[in-house]
């Protein structure tokens, strides 16, 4: 039965209403014989007869009286739900999950899904922070955000942040306690608080350029994270140094309360990318998140 027709249901409902084949198929805007047959139709599928005729009028049996009322409050529930879209044209419902690594909720993640919420108040949005390397389709994601260099050949990559440069930092009463480090090989003899990668288990070589050279370096230290935030503030009690996204730690270096070490020495990046199966680009809720994204990005 899962199959009825719902034209034939619609001119069920509407030949009860007006008591008239000719009045229901001209709201219908079929012809009078169209109506005839729908009814036909659906009396033959559900076994029973729905309507009877006589020559002065027309009028539902209680089988058919039964079964208009109950698609009628079917209809109710259609036009609620084409109402809803109408106040939200792109009819978002359900859930946007996306995954993004701990660094980037204050580079633009939290601006983008309270301007995706704002356009899209029916649309809910699950954010979880990890700091792997996920692999979206497999663990059920619509998006992810990476660095650019991160994103795999095969996965669209749509910009959230402008470009920005990792730095090493220190707190001025490590450095006047310690002297800075003037080059890379100069960590050895530091402190330096180091970062485990979630994803690899192995404790992570800092990458540092100047010019045209680029250096790798393994560090060491008393101290070893897995969480950004808690390295910075390891930083700012005066712990050692720490390498880190320049824009996490800006308002830090504008107060004084951490300072560059070996600012010849950085490693720029294109910036954080949204990563997304190319399929996915045109799935509703995923269309709208980049579309939320691009507006922030042309108004930064």
């Amino acid at each position: 039965m899962n199959d009825l027709p719902v034209t034939a249901l619609d001119a069920l409902a509407l030949v009860g209403d007006h008591g008239s084949f000719t009045s229901a198929a001209a709201a219908m805007g079929v012809s009078v014989s169209a109506v005839s047959q729908s009814i036909r139709t659906l009396e033959a599928r559900v076994g029973v007869a729905l309507v009877v005729r006589t020559t002065r009028s027309v009028r539902l049996t209680d089988a058919g009286r039964t079964l208009a009322d109950r698609a009628r409050e079917g209809f109710r529930d259609v036009r609620a739900a084409l109402d809803d879209a109408a106040r939200d044209p792109a009819g978002l419902r359900g859930t946007l999950r996306l995954t993004v690594p701990h660094m980037a909720l204050p580079l633009g993640v939290t601006a983008a899904v309270r301007a995706l919420r704002a356009k899209h108040p029916t649309l809910a949005v699950e954010v979880n922070v990890d700091d792997r390397n996920v692999d979206i389709v497999r663990e059920g994601y619509d998006a992810g955000l990476r660095l650019v260099e991160s994103v795999e050949r095969d996965m669209v990559a749509v910009r959230l942040t402008a470009p920005f440069a990792f730095v090493a930092v220190a707190a001025p009463a490590y450095l006047d306690a310690r002297g800075a480090p003037k080059h890379p090989r100069d960590l050895a003899q530091h402190a330096c608080i180091n970062y485990r990668s979630l994803t690899t288990g192995r404790l992570y070589r800092w990458e540092l350029e100047s010019g045209a050279r680029s250096l790798r370096v393994g560090v060491e230290g008393p101290i070893t994270t897995n969480d950004v935030a808690f390295a910075v503030a390891c930083a700012l009690a005066g712990e050692g140094i720490t390498y880190v996204a320049e824009p996490l730690v800006r308002a830090h270096l504008e107060r004084g309360a951490l300072r560059v070490v070996m600012p010849r020495w950085t490693a720029p990046v294109p910036g954080l990318f949204w990563y997304l199966p190319r399929a996915s680009r045109t799935e509703p809720r995923v269309k709208a998140l980049l579309a939320v994204t691009r507006a922030l990005v042309k108004g930064a």
